[in-house]
């Protein structure tokens, strides 16, 4: 299984996820605070499943690195108010950090929902044909010999060009 393991994952991937969870991990707006500390913590726990650099096994971030890890990846406003009210993140450990992050959360106000894509379309579609409708440039050309007269119709944007015989 060790050789499996190695033979799939990238070259020193064990040692990369570590490091990405120390430095550059930040929490989703759109996720919460109780999910993200889960599945950082379900991702914590597969690291033991990495293959090792050295002959020691690869074993999961210990506590007091993943507590300083989810700290930084917690929005900056909310580590401000963490140094406000005199909370060190040293001092705690993940669930205390998750209790007072999600004290923080029930401040914030909630995030925007997204419009539904398929009744902006239909009105964004419906204001264009408006907009093209009313937007025509008639610029007449010279009568032809026939007697019959050439309109050239095209829309604002130049997209459209189109003759019609009057």
């Amino acid at each position: 299984m060790t050789k499996l393991s190695a033979h799939i994952f990238p070259v020193h991937a064990y040692r990369e996820q570590k490091r990405y969870m120390r430095r550059f991990l930040k929490k989703p707006k759109d996720c919460t605070v109780r999910e993200f500390f889960s599945r950082v913590q379900e991702i914590n726990n597969y690291l033991q499943v990495f293959p090792s650099e050295t002959v020691d096994p690869s074993t999961p971030l210990p506590e007091e690195e993943l507590v300083e890890a989810l700290y930084h990846a917690m929005p900056n406003s909310w580590r401000t108010e963490m140094v406000i009210q005199g909370f060190n993140y040293v001092h705690h450990n993940c669930m205390e950090l998750l209790n007072f992050c999600e004290r923080l959360e029930t401040l914030e106000p909630p995030p925007e929902k997204k419009k539904d894509n398929k009744k902006s379309s239909k009105n964004l579609l419906a204001r264009l044909v408006t907009e093209s409708a009313n937007a025509l440039v008639f610029s007449p050309r010279p009568k032809t010999k026939d007697l019959v007269s050439t309109v050239c119709c095209t829309d604002i944007a130049n997209t459209r060009l189109t003759n019609v015989k009057i």
